[in-house]
């Protein structure tokens, strides 16, 4: 990437991409680059997994950050003095930060929106078949595939579980959260996802300690306490339990 910031012809943005090996694909060059950018004012938008790229160079540590869900773990852990959402898009005078995939199409119809008109972003959704896009503020869809077209009331329990991983609650204070009882949430858990709210509330812990397993390099005890364990061997239990493999044999 060669960009001359002497010309006076700077680009209008620099968008960033990465593949699912991000944490490989960082360089000395290019965070020149960034950092060069980010000197003479160029805005710059990282997708999908390229906020790690932005976080590597520096350039996040003043402002709230995203990230595509299946790497918002292992990226929460790595880089844990930032700001990290689970929003589609976080956006700045300078820098925006993107979950990737079909939020890349609602942040820039965002774009299009704030320079063009709303009739021009209109037009594109028209063009592209698409009723509409979201807004920045929307979150992240994570919940797993067995658990898709789930109702309303099951999918804001599970939101709760994802956002505390760390410490997990006992469900009677998911329900204070929802304001239902106990048994309406595990007669939701049975009928929907023929599971109980704690086991599967375990089955959400274990798959993001499975991430962090696959895509860093913490050690299993910090894994462990990241994912609300008090122990390694309990830790290692549960994990060989759902995914019949030891946690070091995983990663290995």
């Amino acid at each position: 990437m060669i960009i001359d910031m002497q010309t006076g012809k700077r680009p209008n943005i620099v968008i960033v991409c990465a593949g699912d090996r991000v944490e490989q694909q960082s360089s000395a060059s290019l965070v020149r680059v960034l950092r060069l950018c980010g000197r003479h004012g160029v805005p710059i938008a990282a997708l999908g997994t390229a906020t790690w790229l932005l976080a590597e160079s520096g350039m996040l540590d003043d402002t709230a950050c995203t990230i595509h869900w299946d790497k918002r773990a292992a990226f929460s852990e790595t880089f844990s003095r930032l700001q990290v959402t689970d929003r589609l898009f976080v956006r700045n005078a300078r820098l925006a930060t993107c979950a990737g995939g079909f939020a890349s199409f609602d942040f820039v119809m965002e774009l299009i929106g704030e320079h063009l008109g709303e009739e021009a972003a209109l037009a594109v959704c028209r063009h592209t078949i698409a009723s509409h896009w979201r807004s920045a503020s929307d979150r992240q869809w994570t919940l797993s595939a067995d658990a898709t077209g789930i109702g309303k009331a099951l999918a804001e329990v599970i939101c709760i579980m994802e956002e505390h991983i760390e410490n997990p609650l006992p469900l009677r204070d998911i329900a204070k959260r929802v304001g239902r009882s106990q048994r309406q949430i595990e007669r939701l858990f049975k009928h929907s996802v023929s599971s109980s709210p704690m086991r599967y509330y375990l089955q959400v812990r274990l798959a993001r300690a499975k991430r962090l397993i696959e895509q860093t390099e913490l050690p299993m005890v910090e894994i462990a306490i990241a994912c609300g364990f008090v122990s390694t061997s309990h830790f290692s239990k549960c994990f060989r339990t759902l995914f019949d493999i030891n946690p070091g044999a995983c990663r290995n």
